[in-house]
């Protein structure tokens, strides 16, 4: 039963944004290709860099691809 719960869990991807996870159930389901819109100011940009600075801080290999924003300046928000 328990080695049922962690192959189940392993099938998601936590965002290290508390509550944000139970707010979309289990996390983002492993393999998927998510998009994040939004209007200005929604904080798009924001919630990626977090769940990039989580999964970073674990030392897993982690990519960002923003179209609007200077690399400048995405490293000056975080």
């Amino acid at each position: 039963m328990e080695e049922k719960k962690l192959k189940q869990v392993d099938r998601y991807v936590k965002t290290g944004i508390p509550g944000f996870n139970e707010l979309i159930t289990k996390g983002i389901p492993k393999g998927s290709a998510v998009l994040i819109a939004g209007g200005t100011g929604s904080g798009k940009t924001i919630i990626c860099l977090q769940m990039l600075v989580h999964h970073a801080s674990q030392g897993k290999n982690c990519y960002y691809l923003g179209f609007e924003e200077s690399e400048d300046r995405i490293i000056g928000r975080m």
